[in-house]
C-alpha cells in the first residue's frame, strides 16, 4: 500500500498506519493516539471520519485535542464533539447497535459513486452503488437546463463514478456536488 500524505515523514505505509490507529500495533512510540493526532492534523475531514469513525473521535477528542497545533482544526474539532452527540446521536452508535436496535444495518459512504443517471425536463437524479437515489432540479445546471433533451441524454458517467460528463455541452456534473453544492451560476450576459 502507498503512503498517504499525513504520514510523509515516517517510513510506514498505510496498511500499518491502519493497524496502529486502530489500537492492534506499535511501532517504537508511534500508537493509537499518535496516529490519531496525525489524522486530526494533517487528513482532510473526509478521510478522518472514514478511518476513525464519529464514534471513536468523539469518544478520543478529550484525548487528542491538546496534542492538535492548528487552532482551526481545534475549533472545527471542539464544534464537532459538541454538535455530534446533541444534534446526531445516532452517528455515535456502531452498525451493530444500530443492527440489534432495528434489525438493519445503514452506514453512511464517504465516498459515493454514481451507478445510473437519468435526466428529465426537471430533475437530475443518480442512482448510487450503495444503494442511495438523489436528485437535483436541472435548474442546477443552466447548460443542461438550456441543452435540448437529446444533448441532455448525451452523457457518460466518468469511469470512478465521481461524476458525469456531457461532452457535446462541455459540462461536468460531481456527485459531491449534487450531494453538498448548489446551482451553477449563469455567466453574465451583455
Amino acid at each position: 500500500m502507498a503512503r498517504p500524505p499525513y504520514i510523509w515523514d515516517y517510513d510506514i505505509d498505510e496498511s500499518t498506519f491502519r493497524e496502529i490507529l486502530a489500537g492492534k500495533t506499535k511501532v517504537g512510540r508511534l500508537d493509537r493516539d499518535w496516529a490519531a493526532t496525525r489524522l486530526l492534523e494533517h487528513a482532510p475531514y473526509r478521510e478522518i471520519v472514514g478511518l476513525l469513525g464519529f464514534r471513536a473521535l468523539i469518544e478520543g477528542w478529550p484525548t487528542w485535542r491538546p496534542k492538535i497545533r492548528s487552532e482551526s482544526r481545534k475549533r472545527g474539532f471542539d464544534f464537532l464533539a459538541e454538535w455530534i452527540p446533541r444534534r446526531h446521536p445516532e452517528l455515535l452508535s456502531s452498525a451493530e447497535d444500530r443492527q440489534a436496535e432495528h434489525g438493519i444495518t445503514t452506514a453512511v459512504s464517504l465516498d459515493p459513486r454514481i451507478k445510473n443517471l437519468r435526466v428529465t425536463d426537471e430533475t437530475i437524479t443518480a442512482e448510487l452503488v450503495d444503494g442511495r437515489t438523489i436528485g437535483v432540479p436541472l435548474t442546477w445546471s443552466w447548460r443542461l437546463s438550456e441543452a435540448t433533451p437529446e444533448q441532455r441524454q448525451h452523457f457518460e458517467i466518468l469511469s470512478d463514478g465521481q461524476g458525469a460528463n456531457w461532452p457535446d455541452l462541455d459540462e461536468d456534473i460531481s456527485i459531491t456536488g449534487m450531494l453538498y453544492g448548489g446551482p451553477a451560476r449563469h455567466p453574465m450576459r451583455a
